[in-house]
């Protein structure tokens, strides 16, 4: 009679820790954030408090730190055209391991250089994919686009990708805030507090589960690199508001 009431209290309780335990799973949050604000040296800081710091690669070949936005920031040079391993970046030091399938808010201010090419080049902002097309995110810049990308990889990856590219005029030289988000359903652009693009259809998204991913080029560096400045970066595990994207557009002072 002991050992039967004994078990059912233990079932009652391993019951009761459930909901606990799934809110903690799916709980919204911020997972990263990086202002950039230190003064010198190759790690920029995760702020958030979840350890993410990044490291900029190559002996912080192609990025200084500068003025930004708000405090300090990250410039970073763009390579030539042909040239491989040679753009400025700044990669996570540790595993990336968080589920961006259900949810994603990447968030960031930029200023491209004013004398940068435009708008025929493509320049990575954030790489979290190995390949052009996944599996994984990618925000760039692309043909006077700025484009959030999902998709799963592959051979076929061009044809099972998909995309949110934002149409938006010559802002070289200007301070510009990004936001791209994917809700569960729909992948969205925001270019200074307005979406300026969204998918067509319900999408899924794909993600890592192991990943580093890179601030200001392709894989480390590899090709790819924006041409001007980074700031206030912030991932979420799941999609901002509208009115929040507006609120930070606006009041990230």
């Amino acid at each position: 009679m002991l050992k039967r009431n004994l078990k059912h209290l233990f079932v009652l309780s391993v019951l009761s820790l459930l909901p606990a335990l799934a809110a903690q799973e799916t709980e919204k949050k911020l997972v990263a954030y990086w202002n950039f604000d230190e003064k010198d040296g190759e790690i920029c800081r995760d702020v958030s408090g979840n350890r993410h710091d990044l490291k900029i690669a190559n002996n912080m070949r192609g990025v200084k730190r500068v003025e930004g936005r708000k405090g300090m920031a990250l410039h970073f040079i763009a390579e030539k055209k042909g040239e491989r391993n040679q753009a400025g970046a700044a990669s996570m030091i540790n595993n990336f391991n968080v589920d961006f399938t259900k949810g994603f808010t990447f968030e960031c201010w930029v200023k491209m250089d004013a004398d940068a090419e435009w708008p025929r080049r493509t320049y990575n902002i954030y790489t979290n994919a190995p390949g052009n097309y996944g599996p994984g995110f990618i925000v760039f810049f692309n043909w006077r686009y700025y484009t959030l990308l999902n998709g799963p990889g592959g051979k076929d990856g061009h044809k099972t990708k998909w995309e949110a590219a934002a149409l938006t005029p010559d802002l070289r030289g200007q301070w510009v805030h990004l936001a791209a988000t994917y809700d569960g359903k729909r992948g969205r652009m925001y270019v200074n507090g307005e979406c300026k693009a969204e998918t067509k259809t319900d999408v899924q998204a794909y993600g890592r589960k192991n990943s580093w991913p890179t601030i200001g080029s392709g894989w480390n560096g590899l090709q790819n690199g924006f041409p001007g400045i980074i700031d206030e970066v912030r991932i979420y595990n799941y999609a901002l508001t509208p009115t929040e994207i507006v609120q930070h557009a606006k009041l990230d002072d």
